[in-house]
């Protein structure tokens, strides 16, 4: 099984560096994980078959693209 995030944003660079520290240490064993960037879009891979490992993994990402998001908006003007 595999999911997919992509995420389009002018600040993909930023996204794309914070999240690569945490999917390089993630401690899943039960998943794997890729983390891509192509101009304005982050794309992260997670593929698993377990379906609630898959799942942990996939709400964890969400979780730290929202905390990036919401650093992001603080630091603008």
């Amino acid at each position: 099984m595999r999911m997919t995030i992509d995420l389009h944003d002018s600040e993909a660079q930023h996204f794309y560096e914070a999240l690569l520290p945490e999917i390089a240490s993630v401690p899943y064993k039960k998943t794997r994980s890729h983390i891509s960037i192509n101009g304005d879009r982050v794309r992260i891979e997670v593929a698993g078959t377990d379906i609630a490992a898959l799942r942990g993994t996939f709400n964890s990402y969400l979780n730290w693209i929202k905390a990036i998001d919401d650093n992001l908006r603080l630091s603008r003007p």
